[in-house]
């Protein structure tokens, strides 16, 4: 079974999915700041950033503790390039279980964002006002210096975070905020918190998102979200077909935690023999598959009951495994009649 995070990481690398999942995080992260009244007008949803103006970011930095070099790993970044200027720096982080620490995970990362361009601004700076000595043009002293002022404005780095749960914990069930995440337990601290600048968790949980919210992802991430909600008949009306469809299956294996749609599977291989793969199709083949395989338990623990009874019985084994050996493996067998030999088992 495809790993779960190694998955979506790989899924959201392909432009087109990041466009729309980037998209959609400035959207619902202005609404939740409109809800919560830090916005007077409600913002409405707008794709804004093309896949192909899109451009791959470093993922890994460096940092040193007491002389030791330590380095970690962002999800998948991207900048958001438009008419030769860089306007944003996007990251975006999957989290399949709660991390009580990632408001600030993320709050480094946006930190070791400006920390870079400053680094680089001062980079660029310095060879351009070594270009300026020169002797050069007005003209090109002027360029220059529209270049050197352009360099010193940071554009801004956004981290989303995206939530999608699990069986146990559909809702994100941690800290939100830096404040929430500092010890408050004390008058004293609860003075000394109030001066502390706050930072916000960037979060957006899949399983709160509303029908209309789910259909404004239009890439294959939505219909995978879609499917894993089962909410395929959202699309019932429109154009449900995968455009990467290897990507987007592994990510569904990954969130349904099913082996299924694993390369080599028949179910794979039943799903992906056609050139387009729907994903109506692909979820009635999953609920076969589940089907199927739920039944195929259930026999296999009838069997399991019938071999321990024979064996207890008295039957001899090789009688035991001609009835049960369609259904049991050999090892099933030897187990069954196992517990019967050894005292206190059943």
């Amino acid at each position: 079974m495809p790993n779960k995070d190694n998955s979506l990481k790989q899924f959201l690398e392909l432009n087109t999915i990041f466009a729309d999942v980037a998209n959609n995080g400035l959207y619902l992260i202005r609404l939740h700041l409109w809800e919560e009244g830090y916005l007077k007008e409600k913002p409405e949803y707008e794709a804004i950033i093309a896949p192909e103006e899109l451009m791959d970011a470093n993922t890994k930095d460096y940092y040193n503790i007491e002389g030791e070099s330590h380095h970690f790993d962002r999800d998948v970044a991207k900048f958001w390039e438009k008419g030769g200027c860089t306007i944003v720096l996007v990251g975006v982080e999957n989290q399949t279980s709660m991390d009580p620490n990632m408001v600030i995970r993320s709050m480094v990362y946006d930190a070791v964002g400006y920390n870079r361009e400053l680094r680089n601004e001062m980079d660029l700076v310095r060879t351009l006002n070594r270009e300026k000595a020169k002797n050069q043009s007005e003209e090109k002293q002027q360029e220059l210096e529209g270049r050197i002022e352009r360099a010193k404005k940071l554009y801004p780095v956004l981290t989303f975070v995206y939530y999608y749960g699990s069986e146990e914990h559909h809702f994100w069930h941690g800290a939100k905020t830096l404040k929430e995440r500092l010890a408050s337990d004390t008058g004293v601290h609860k003075t000394v918190l109030e001066a502390v600048n706050d930072y916000r968790l960037p979060l957006i949980e899949i399983w709160k998102l509303t029908d209309e919210q789910l259909l404004n992802f239009k890439s294959d991430f939505g219909l995978v979200i879609r499917a894993w909600r089962g909410k395929t008949d959202l699309d019932r009306d429109g154009d449900d077909t995968l455009v990467d469809k290897w990507e987007a299956l592994q990510a569904l294996s990954a969130l349904l935690n099913n082996a299924v749609f694993d390369l080599g599977s028949p179910w794979m291989r039943e799903i992906t023999k056609k050139e387009d793969v729907h994903m109506r199709e692909v979820m009635d083949v999953y609920g076969r598959a589940v089907r199927e395989e739920t039944e195929k338990k259930t026999r296999e623990q009838d069997y399991q009951e019938i071999a321990w009874k024979l064996a207890a019985k008295g039957l001899p084994e090789d009688e035991i495994r001609s009835v049960c050996s369609e259904v049991l493996s050999e090892e099933e067998i030897a187990e069954a009649l196992h517990s019967v030999k050894t005292p206190g088992t059943i």
